[in-house]
């Protein structure tokens, strides 16, 4: 089964996207451009995880590496990336109410 494959490729694609969008917010003074960057970052982490549990795939053995060690990873990345995202709005919006 090949499935494993197309997942890794897809999520090392998203993956990029993610580390790109970090650097730009970085590099961004404009609130509002950053508050765009973190909910795009909110819709790649949805990403991130309907790719193996919906769009893609894993293997379907509960024993094999993609069960056990990859899926965990990405969820936890993935809710990772969500908090992280929502906490970078929320600080945002508050620093911008404040000028």
């Amino acid at each position: 089964m090949r499935m494993w494959i197309y997942t890794k490729h897809a999520e090392i694609g998203v993956g990029a996207v993610i580390a790109a969008l970090g650097l730009l917010s970085l590099f961004t003074k404009d609130a509002k451009i950053r508050i765009g960057y973190s909910v795009s970052q909110l819709l790649n982490a949805a990403l991130v995880l309907a790719l193996p549990l919906k769009l893609t795939g894993i293997c379907k053995m509960k024993s094999m590496d993609c069960q056990v060690r990859t899926l965990p990873a990405l969820i936890v990345g993935a809710a990772f990336i969500v908090i992280a995202a929502i906490v970078n709005i929320i600080y945002l919006s508050r620093k911008g109410k404040e000028q």
